[in-house]
């Protein structure tokens, strides 16, 4: 689990700066890197995580704008 806050950070800067690809490509790389390196069911339950804390701040940039 220690790619997990790098996955959170990727998550937090897409969200900040959707046009940026890069953060795409760094949260892609890190959850490959934890499959490969690990018990598989780490990288489900940190996707678990990351998936909520997207929807999270989209849905809070979402009340923001609207």
């Amino acid at each position: 689990m220690p790619w997990v806050p790098l996955e959170l950070a990727a998550v937090h800067r897409m969200t900040e700066r959707p046009r940026e690809l890069r953060w795409a490509v760094l949260l892609g790389v890190a959850v490959a890197l934890q499959y490969v390196g690990g018990y598989p069911m780490y990288c489900l339950m940190s996707l678990y995580g990351v998936a909520l804390t997207f929807a999270w701040r989209t849905a809070a940039a979402w009340r923001e704008t609207g």
